[in-house]
C-alpha cells in the first residue's frame, strides 16, 4: 500500500465534513457502524472508498481516500 499525506493545519471537522460531502457520490454517504457519530463512509465517482472521521492518530479530523489501485490518500484537517 502506498500512502500519501496532506496536512491542512487547523481547518477542523466542519471543513473535513464539507469536503467529504463534495467527494462522496450523492446518496452513498452513511454512518460507519460501530463507530461514534461523525464517522462517515461513501464512494467517489471513480469507485474509491472515502471516509471522514473526527480524529486520527495525530488528533486531527481526517478524510481517507482508498483508491482502486491500492493507493491511500489521507488529508488531515
Amino acid at each position: 500500500m502506498v500512502c500519501h499525506w496532506l496536512d491542512f493545519d487547523s481547518l477542523g471537522l466542519e471543513q473535513a465534513q464539507k469536503d467529504f460531502r463534495e467527494l462522496a457520490n450523492k446518496g452513498s454517504a452513511e454512518q460507519i457502524q460501530g463507530k461514534p457519530e461523525g464517522w462517515l463512509k461513501g464512494k467517489t465517482a471513480d469507485g474509491s472508498n472515502v471516509m471522514v472521521r473526527p480524529d486520527s492518530s495525530g488528533g486531527k479530523p481526517t478524510i481517507q481516500i482508498d483508491k482502486p489501485d491500492g493507493h491511500t490518500i489521507k488529508i488531515r484537517y
